[in-house]
This record gives structure tokens, C-alpha cells and sequence, in this order.
């Protein structure tokens, strides 16, 4: 079974783990929840963790698998499936109004990130410490991000971490809302996938939220196991 957890996100963002009561955690500073987080613990792990937290002031996420213990002095976001793809089914994309390119400059990343937070509707002031997270992390294998674009504008991103087991792992598909349910993400998916099937990799994991599976299912990715979300805002 292949899984994608927020372990693998940080990762991507070659941010480091610190290990408090056996839970793994990151922490960049930047004051969104989903940039700050915890994955794995109980309940009854939770008193270190939160105090190590409250004591930045950041918000943060916090990441269980669904058979563990609930974590009641947080407010519950909901529910992800991790899903896994087989490479090997994925078909040629059949059309490409996107043109597609890969993140290769500073001036690509710029462009990159600023989608990605339209898309999530980041505030601007966010704009310099994400952009430095995604910068000092860099853009050449095993991260790569792409844009697609239609007449030169950017409409849709996604990223793709390969890990040492040779699984792309996908993460931070948006589109910003005035271009959205134009199949734009789900083109821009398929055609990063497809990239990593043609150097070789054989699967691809990733976590969604309910209201978006049906855009990976379509794509062959099934789900392999669930987490719960808790949210400090």
C-alpha cells in the first residue's frame, strides 16, 4: 500500500521534523494551518505537543488515522483519503488545450506560487514566506512543480515529490476560482502524472478531501486508507 501523509508535504518543502511524545511535527512559522502541523499520537500524547505549539502562536493541523484516538481540544476539519494510483494505468492524455510547462526558474516559481495562492485564497501578505519556503526548498528533482496555462495565463498548479521508493507523490493541485470547473486541475494532473510514468515511476499517492476524490477516481487513483483532520486555527 502506498500512502501519502503531510510528512511527505513536508518533505517537499524540505522542511525538518522534530519528534515530541513519538508524534512527528514541522513548524515554518508562517501562520497558516497548513503550513504548521503534527501527524500520528493519541489523546493521550497530546499535552507536549499543544503546549509546543500554543508557545509559537501559529495555527496548525493535526493529522490521525482514522482508528486512532480522537483529539477533542482541537476542532475537527474532517476527513482525507489517502489514495494510490498504478502508473501503469494511466492513459495518454487524449487532449491538451493546456500547454503545460514545469517550474525551471525563479520567475516560473514566482508565478507558481502566486497561483497556488490565489487558489487556496492565501493572503498577499503571505506572498515573501511562502515564496521563500518553496525557494529554499528548489524546483529540480525530486520536486518538480508545474503551471498550465491557457493564451500564456496561468489557470491551474500542481507539484510532484518523488520519494526514494520512486513514488510521485502529488500535492498542491489548485485552480484559482474564476477558472475553475473547466477541467483545468484534472488536465494538468493527468499530464504530470503521465510525465512521471514516462521516467519510469510506477505509482503515485496522494490525501483529498471528500468533495474532490471523484476528480482522482476518475483518473484510476483509489483509496487506501483515511485520515481525521484537527484544525487550531
Amino acid at each position: 500500500m502506498v500512502v501519502n501523509t503531510p510528512e511527505t508535504y513536508w518533505k517537499l518543502l524540505d522542511r525538518p521534523l522534530k519528534e515530541i511524545s513519538g508524534c512527528k511535527t514541522v513548524y515554518t512559522g508562517i501562520p497558516s494551518p497548513w503550513l504548521n502541523g503534527v501527524i500520528g499520537g493519541v489523546a493521550e500524547e497530546m499535552d507536549q505537543v499543544l503546549r509546543y505549539f500554543y508557545e509559537k502562536d501559529v495555527p496548525f493541523t493535526w493529522w490521525q488515522l482514522e482508528s486512532a484516538k480522537n483529539a477533542p481540544a482541537l476542532e475537527h476539519f474532517g476527513k482525507s483519503d489517502g489514495m494510490e494510483l498504478k502508473l501503469s494505468t494511466l492513459e495518454k492524455p487524449l487532449k491538451r488545450e493546456l500547454q503545460v510547462e514545469c517550474v525551471s526558474d525563479e520567475r516560473a516559481l514566482i508565478e507558481f506560487v502566486r497561483t497556488l495562492m490565489q487558489a487556496y485564497e492565501a493572503p498577499d501578505e503571505l506572498f515573501d514566506p511562502i515564496f521563500e519556503l518553496f525557494s529554499n526548498a528548489g524546483f529540480e528533482m525530486p520536486r518538480l512543480h508545474f503551471i498550465g496555462r491557457m493564451e500564456g495565463e496561468a489557470v491551474s498548479v500542481c507539484s510532484l515529490y518523488i520519494d526514494e521508493d520512486q513514488v510521485a507523490s502529488l500535492f498542491n493541485v489548485g485552480t484559482p476560482e474564476p477558472k475553475r470547473k473547466k477541467g483545468y486541475a484534472t488536465q494538468l494532473v493527468h499530464e504530470a502524472l503521465y510525465y512521471a510514468k514516462e521516467h519510469g515511476l510506477k505509482s503515485s499517492a496522494l490525501t483529498s478531501f471528500p468533495d474532490a476524490a471523484n476528480i482522482y477516481k476518475r483518473l484510476g487513483y483509489t483509496t487506501s486508507v483515511k485520515f481525521d483532520i484537527f484544525i487550531k486555527k
